[in-house]
């Protein structure tokens, strides 16, 4: 797996087609994440779930963690439960990489 993170607009997609052309992604895995709290399904048993059943996977995940805590409940959940499916992505992947400005930078 190799996930692919950053802010909102920064490249992440076009990055991900030019460096890992023939491979699948996931894009708006943060989505992804908001989509099981409606649900009340579990979000890192849904990232283990993604993780098993696409190892090969590009995963893109937009940076919500960062700036002023919301006021809302719901987006305080979602922006913790992104932040841990995250590091969990992160963990299982083989190369992870954060792109600002469309330049990608290899974190790990």
């Amino acid at each position: 797996m190799i996930m692919i993170t950053g802010g909102s607009f920064q490249g992440k997609t076009d990055f991900a087609k030019s460096h890992f052309p023939d491979r699948e992604r996931i894009v708006h895995f943060e989505e992804e994440i908001l989509k099981c709290i409606r649900e009340n399904k579990d979000p890192q048993k849904y990232t283990e779930h993604v993780i098993e059943q696409h190892p090969h996977a590009v995963v893109l995940m937009d940076e919500i963690g960062n700036g002023i805590v919301p006021v809302e409940k719901e987006e305080r959940v979602w922006r913790e439960a992104a932040g841990r499916a995250g590091c969990i992505l992160a963990e299982h992947s083989e190369e992870v990489y954060r792109v600002m400005a469309g330049m990608g930078v290899r974190i790990k």
